[in-house]
């Protein structure tokens, strides 16, 4: 303390003075900064009341587009970008998909921008920017290299602007929001990417780069926008479940009700063909109408047991095994003497999910789908002439990925395959063929067990049905 004071002591008035002024400023920088993580923490607090008070349906929707403008904003301010976009990625279909843009696309758009900060403040103005956000739709494909694919997807990392040779898919994307660009990578809790954030200045056309220090900055940002992301995803997972579940009671009385008696006459039936004479069942027609009454109860007995698989939430017991062994006994079984080929000679591939639901509820399903069309084609749309009849199975391992695609030569309706995009429960006429139930019941399970599931059908390739499984992590 002496020597304090005798240093203190020692400086002229004039240095006093100047010593008191810093010490001043220091205290007002502090308590600015105080303020402004205390007006951060109550707006981030706000998002979470909102989240948590959201129902199932527009209030959800309206807390998720408001965690995307703050987000934009936040981004647009910080980093000085004219226009930033949010894309998320779709296990579904394999690929990142925009939702929304904010910013100026103009110089009147800019100034009016600059302007609203000037006169309303940063906070102000993020609550307003919900307003402001623009929809748009734009694909992102996966399966093409890409800046997207490369440093986001497989990387999970962030591009920050640095020169490289843009590929088509890039430059399609460039051509939409604008150039020179970065991009933020959101991750979730267990590093997986959810979307990113895309910026870039297409007014004044200033060179967009990040410093790994402003990156580490902007984690103030990305890593709450990211939780909060995740919320509502699992918020609308459990609305889809309620929903699931409500089918699942239902399900289970229609079960209870229509089980016994189809049971009943399928074994009438069976019984009668088995113990009345040949001549008899020949005689007078009988076999034909017993064998119909016999397969419409199989086939009843089949869609119960697809509503009960659709119906029930799934719960995982992840364990390690080999995707490949599996799958190949699981398509022995289910070819039924069809013809197939498997085209995988590499090493084991050894995934890390739910072994009994992947091979009945996801594998058998899509296999289920793809020998019935072979086997009964005159139901289908159309069947590519130039492929033969059979099965063909590619198993690919990319960067932390098992790609699994099932080929086939039939393909159907446009109309038909967007509902099985949608992985949702649908019926269709017995003229149409199967109900979508198999499909949806794949898309669901395969979902819980953090894979994806997509399908493609067209005159030119016939239908495709791709699954893609992470690997184990060593």
């Amino acid at each position: 303390m002496s020597t304090t004071n005798d240093s203190l002591s020692a400086l002229s008035r004039a240095d006093l003075e100047s010593l008191v002024r810093s010490l001043d400023n220091q205290r007002e920088e502090a308590i600015r900064a105080l303020a402004a993580e205390r007006a951060e923490s109550a707006h981030i607090l706000g998002l979470l009341k909102a989240f948590s008070r959201s129902d199932f349906n527009g209030g959800l929707e309206d807390t998720k587009k408001a965690i995307i403008a703050d987000t934009l904003t936040r981004m647009n301010l910080h980093h000085e970008w004219n226009l930033s976009a949010y894309f998320e990625y779709l296990p579904a279909e394999h690929c990142f998909v925009g939702k929304y843009m904010l910013g100026s696309r103009t110089g009147d758009e800019l100034t009016k921008a600059l302007s609203a900060v000037a006169l309303i403040g940063e906070h102000q103005l993020r609550e307003q920017s919900v307003k402001d956000l623009m929809p748009f739709e734009l694909k992102i494909p996966l399966d093409h290299d890409s800046i997207f694919r490369r440093r986001i997807y497989l990387e999970r990392r962030s591009y920050l602007g640095e020169s490289v040779d843009y590929t088509d898919v890039d430059k399609t994307v460039i051509g939409k929001l604008g150039e020179p660009f970065v991009t933020v990578t959101l991750k979730g809790a267990e590093g997986n990417v959810i979307g990113f954030v895309y910026g870039c200045n297409p007014v004044t056309k200033r060179p967009v780069q990040m410093t790994d220090a402003q990156l580490h900055e902007c984690n103030k940002i990305r890593y709450p926008a990211a939780t909060l992301l995740q919320l509502t995803s699992a918020l609308h997972q459990i609305r889809d479940s309620l929903g699931i579940y409500n089918l699942g009671l239902g399900a289970a009385e229609l079960s209870h009700e229509v089980r016994g008696p189809a049971t009943c006459l399928t074994a009438f039936a069976a019984g009668l063909l088995r113990n009345i004479p040949p001549e008899i069942l020949n005689q007078y027609g009988l076999r034909g109408k017993l064998e119909i009454i016999q397969q419409e109860g199989q086939t009843i007995e089949r869609l119960l047991n697809q509503v009960r698989d659709y119906s029930q939430v799934p719960v995982t017991s992840p364990e390690p095994f080999d995707i490949v062994a599996e799958t190949r006994t699981k398509i022995a079984l289910a070819s039924g003497g069809l013809p197939y080929g498997i085209n995988y000679d590499g090493p084991l591939l050894i995934v890390k999910v739910d072994k009994e639901q992947i091979r009945e509820q996801v594998l058998g399903n899509i296999l289920r789908n793809a020998f019935e069309a072979m086997k009964y084609e005159d139901k289908c749309q159309g069947v590519v002439e130039r492929l033969p009849n059979k099965l063909t199975v590619n198993i690919q391992q990319e960067p932390g990925i098992v790609d699994l695609s099932i080929h086939n030569r039939q393909y159907m309706e446009q109309r038909i395959l967007e509902r099985l995009s949608k992985a949702t429960l649908f019926t269709r006429s017995k003229k149409e063929g199967s109900t979508g139930l198999g499909y949806a019941t794949a898309v669901r399970y395969a979902t819980a067990n953090g894979c994806s599931l997509s399908i493609q059908s067209s005159p030119e390739i016939g239908t495709v049905q791709r699954l893609r499984i992470p690997l184990c992590r060593q």
